[in-house]
């Protein structure tokens, strides 16, 4: 009893020492907090008139970034050269390939870790303005400061659960569009469905909308930047300030999942319409393939089709045979697909 009495009192003098101790510092931790949150958003603009003002001796190293070093000499050299202009020696396509993905994979990072650590000075200082406002009682503008800092606080968080699950806001972003667009009882709107497939796995589509005028199977995607499309290549290209990546067709992966659907129903794929929406701020620079639609025209899109060519018994069928596939799915298989994507990307 003796020990559990010391500890209650330890606890209690540590309450009345951190008590005072806060509101001492809580004035300097707001100036502080306030003085970097201002000049947290300032660098970028003030490198921007920095750029704006010394243009021209800029230029030439803003233009050496798409440059590659040559195999040979070391020389900066286009990455559409086949010789190098300064040795004569010669450069493979493979080598710039490996280059270009390496440096696209350094700028990633870079833009990552500049993202972070923005992220976390806000959320950091925005704690500092929260914790010194609370704690002190004699600053001006207190219920201001705390709310600003709360306000900070909550950005920093939503702002990284937004960016490791962009995917699923797209998808959720979708799936009210859907909802709201389309006519109840004429529109059956299925999400996040998972059917089984032929060798045993399984495969996950992002939304089902079932209606008379065919089953539209939606492929969501959530890219920022240019994107460059071709129908029949096998991957599209995404640029972001003069970095490029890759991914995976929408159009082919969607066309696995058409396949899916086919196969377990046992109809015509000409009843199933493939469509890949693309939300976010990206930009197409090439023309949008068939089928492929900002995620805003995603509800005209689907209603565009008012030819009738499956009854309503048809519909009721297709519906419950997806529902008793997708229940039929076990939460392990589930987490089986999600480490497979993992691992593929």
């Amino acid at each position: 009893m003796n020990v559990i009495a010391l500890v209650f009192a330890a606890n209690a003098q540590h309450v009345d020492v951190v008590g005072p101790m806060l509101k001492a510092i809580g004035p300097f931790l707001v100036l502080a907090a306030i003085i970097k949150i201002v000049t947290l958003f300032m660098p970028a603009t003030n490198k921007r008139r920095h750029r704006n003002v010394k243009a021209e001796s800029m230029h030439k190293a803003s233009s050496n970034r798409n440059l590659i070093p040559c195999p040979d000499c070391k020389g900066l050299i286009s990455p559409k050269a086949r010789v190098c202009p300064h040795c004569g020696a010669p450069v493979d396509a493979n080598y710039v390939r490996e280059f270009e993905e390496q440096r696209n994979k350094i700028r990633r990072e870079e833009r990552e870790s500049k993202f972070f650590a923005k992220i976390i000075t806000m959320g950091f200082f925005g704690t500092c303005l929260f914790v010194g406002a609370i704690a002190s009682k004699t600053i001006p503008c207190r219920g201001v400061c705390v709310f600003i800092g709360f306000v900070l606080i909550a950005l920093s968080v939503i702002r990284i659960y937004c960016h490791f699950n962009k995917g699923r806001m797209g998808e959720c972003l979708v799936a009210a569009r859907l909802r709201k667009g389309l006519p109840e009882g004429e529109y059956e709107i299925l999400n996040n469905i998972y059917l089984p497939i032929d060798d045993g796995a399984t495969t996950q589509i992002d939304h089902v909308v079932v209606s008379r005028f065919g089953v539209f199977v939606v492929e969501t995607k959530n890219y920022s930047g240019w994107i460059f499309a071709d129908a029949s290549s096998s991957v599209w290209t995404q640029t972001i300030y003069q970095v490029k990546n890759t991914f995976q067709n929408p159009i082919r992966q969607n066309y696995r999942h058409v396949c899916a659907i086919a196969d377990n129903l046992g109809i015509p794929k000409e009843y199933i319409r493939s469509v890949v929406a693309f939300t976010g701020d990206c930009e197409f620079k090439t023309p949008m393939p068939d089928g492929v639609v900002y995620s805003r025209k995603l509800v005209d899109y689907i209603k565009s089709f008012t030819t009738p060519i499956l009854n309503d018994r048809v519909k009721e069928e297709i519906l419950a045979a997806l529902r008793e596939w997708d229940a039929s799915v076990t939460p392990a298989q589930r987490a089986a697909h999600v480490d497979n994507l993992r691992r593929r990307h």
